[in-house]
């Protein structure tokens, strides 16, 4: 891993000393704290991808961790939800109710789904591009207006982060980074209690090779959207 490390010392140039300095300010906040994160989404959009970066992040971190999968099933098209919690006696995989710290989301219906985990306490960072839910494809579910679940996030979070992902990412010329997009934008929200050249070195430990610099463009871009 060390090898990795100083082989991607000059992708990584690209984060200032502001953003490390904050991230690892925010670590040493929440030692003696359990962070929960939930992740929510629609199958196909890299939900789990970004699960994985964070937990593994942790783990390596020497953090205690549990992670769980509450809903759905990570097909293209279903519902996919997972909740992350870091902390030093991190036992129980569950989220109570309103006890998310930060909600990661890649859709906004999702987002407003998982709205009962929320509380003034959450911080919410979704993207606004939609990719309707097979619920809502077989006429089971109606899709809400964007304003109005927009509206209602951010009365009931402590703060809401809003990006459009797909466009975002689109302007890189790689749609495929659109979850990392979201994932950097959530490391620049300061909620999660992880290093970002952690989160950087793990990511880049999971993409192929081909892509390592490319997904690292991508989390700056979220990074520097929600970190202003």
């Amino acid at each position: 891993m060390s090898d990795l490390h100083t082989s991607l010392s000059d992708k990584q140039s690209s984060l200032s000393d502001e953003q490390t300095s904050l991230s690892a300010q925010h670590t040493s906040m929440n030692e003696d704290q359990t962070c929960n994160i939930l992740l929510t989404g629609v199958g196909g959009q890299g939900v789990v991808l970004l699960s994985r970066v964070i937990s593994e992040t942790a783990h390596r971190l020497g953090q205690g961790i549990v992670v769980s999968e509450i809903h759905g099933m990570a097909q293209r098209g279903g519902i996919v939800q997972s909740v992350v919690r870091i902390g030093p006696t991190v036992n129980a995989p569950m989220l109570p109710s309103k006890g998310a710290d930060l909600l990661i989301s890649t859709e906004p219906i999702e987002a407003y789904r998982a709205r009962q985990f929320i509380s003034k306490s959450t911080v919410v960072v979704t993207s606004i591009s939609k990719l309707v839910p097979v619920p809502v494809i077989l006429g089971l579910q109606a899709y809400p207006p964007m304003d109005k679940m927009l509206q209602e996030l951010e009365e009931l979070s402590g703060r809401l982060v809003t990006l459009d992902s797909r466009v975002m990412a689109y302007e890189l010329g790689n749609s495929l980074v659109s979850n990392i997009i979201i994932l950097g934008a959530a490391a620049g929200v300061r909620v999660l209690p992880l290093d970002t050249q952690e989160m950087l070195q793990t990511l880049s430990g999971i993409v192929p090779k081909k892509t390592i610099e490319a997904n690292i463009e991508a989390f700056n871009r979220g990074f520097e959207l929600a970190n202003k």
